[in-house]
């Protein structure tokens, strides 16, 4: 809804998810890049990090390398970054390998419908395509779970004349399968790694 200017009502329709495994096909193969470096996927800066993990019940330690959204490339670079872990004794259910560890990657794609109503105005329509995912690892008895999101705008804030009736505005053509969106996830993925240290 970024740019979505709301003074009456707001009603947003979201389009239905569905894993990747089904739709599509996003793979783990290993790209490497220092440190600090900024690599740039869909026209966004993201600089590779390397943060410190450690397994719950065995204490065995790791560096986790991704790459975060870079907010300033500076110099300084201006980034923040942060990994999540739980502690678990499941099994991933047909797992890929990634980094060399049993792994899930997963994919959502979807499209949100935003509308928008006020009386004695024009209304507004948008339309915005997204893909949100990433990887869950399974490392000893901890699961990492690393996530990105990527958008993009498939039909700007379109001014609709005719109170609550916004499909006659719709850019039909516009509305397309996400597929690079799709890619730049594919991309972000081939960052991860993961370095056993003892």
């Amino acid at each position: 809804m970024k740019g979505l200017r709301v003074f009456g009502l707001l009603l947003v329709l979201m389009s239905g998810t569905a894993a990747a495994a089904n739709v599509h096909n996003v793979t783990w193969v290993r790209k490497s890049v220092v440190p600090g470096t900024v690599v740039k996927i869909g026209g966004r800066d993201f600089v590779l990090v390397r943060l410190p993990m450690k397994e719950f019940t065995n204490g065995n330690r790791y560096i986790v390398e991704y790459l975060t959204d870079v907010y300033d490339v500076g110099p300084p670079i201006v980034a923040q970054a942060s990994i999540s872990t739980s502690h678990s004794d499941d099994t991933i259910a047909n797992p890929v390998t990634v980094s060399g560890y049993p792994a899930s990657i997963y994919v959502y794609d979807g499209r949100t419908y935003s509308y928008s109503a006020n009386t004695g105005f024009d209304d507004g329509l948008e339309v915005d395509a997204y893909v949100s995912g990433g990887v869950t690892l399974k490392v000893g008895d901890t699961l990492l779970s690393l996530s990105e999101f990527f958008s993009a705008v498939q039909q700007p804030v379109t001014a609709i004349p005719v109170p609550f009736s916004s499909a006659s505005w719709a850019t039909w053509g516009t509305y397309t399968d996400p597929t690079p969106l799709v890619t730049n996830l594919d991309n972000w993925i081939d960052y991860i790694r993961v370095l056993k240290i003892n």
